[in-house]
């Protein structure tokens, strides 16, 4: 196989790889907005035994927080489903893709063997075997103005089979983008709910500093909720970095087709 098709078998797999790893750090945030939302009402009940002013505005604060699982837990399923049909797609897409790839090492062996027989100096690695505009025009090439006809016809077909298959795995492809961008937007939203956990989480410890007693119980739920806090912006870092690595990887491929 040469050096062209390895390298764009080898960044299709890259791709769903991190496909894959994008879909299982989504389905391992599942329980994060239940674990806020126990941590609220917790936050709650202890406020509610103090009875007091300070008690009071606690209860409002985690009664704040209590709110943020609500908005939290479908942007989750949101992202889960939209990992999901990445996954799918990125599948399919794979295995339009390892077709190309075969017919594209079939059209690379055929051309060697009458370069060859032609003892040309050209190979098929002198080609863009993977590009459209240059399958479009490769049996016309001055290179094989004495083949015959018969060959010339073989290297077309392969070559058409191609483009149909090329350009299919394009519109595939350009799904797959608009999913690592729908998820992209997704994960925005929950890092922003992730900050306004924190920062209640912070006006919660604050307003407990004023207490005679319970600043423990208090400071032990601000920790979860920076621990829960951290678990998520962890997750979502690195599902960012997979997404951008991703679009990268795909882009680059796209226009190995696409350019002249």
């Amino acid at each position: 196989m040469s050096q062209q098709l390895t390298k764009y078998r080898s960044d299709i797999s890259q791709v769903f790889k991190l496909g894959v790893n994008i879909l299982n750090n989504a389905r391992a945030l599942k329980g994060i907005s239940l674990d806020l939302k126990l941590l609220a009402v917790n936050g709650i009940v202890q406020a509610g035994k103090i009875g007091s002013s300070q008690g009071q505005s606690l209860i409002t604060l985690s009664g704040f927080l209590s709110d943020l699982p609500i908005q939290i837990a479908p942007e989750l399923e949101d992202l889960e489903r939209i990992t999901t049909d990445l996954a799918r797609q990125l599948t399919v897409s794979l295995i339009s893709i390892i077709r190309f790839i075969f017919y594209s090492n079939a059209l690379s062996i055929s051309l060697d063997r009458l370069l060859i027989q032609s003892k040309s100096s050209f190979r098929a690695s002198d080609f863009k075997i993977l590009n459209i505009q240059e399958l479009t025009k490769l049996s016309k090439n001055d290179v094989f103005l004495k083949t015959r006809d018969l060959d010339k016809e073989n290297i077309e077909q392969i070559a058409q089979v191609n483009i149909g298959i090329s350009e299919n795995s394009r519109l595939m492809l350009d799904k797959a983008l608009d999913l690592l961008s729908k998820a992209a937007a997704k994960i925005e939203n929950l890092k922003r709910n992730g900050f306004i956990a924190n920062y209640m989480g912070s006006n919660i410890l604050i307003e407990s500093s004023y207490l005679t007693s319970d600043q423990q119980s208090f400071q032990a739920l601000v920790n979860n909720i920076r621990n829960i806090v951290n678990r998520l912006d962890t997750n979502l870092d690195s599902m960012i970095n997979s997404i951008k690595d991703a679009e990268n990887i795909l882009r680059s491929v796209m226009m190995a087709n696409q350019s002249n």
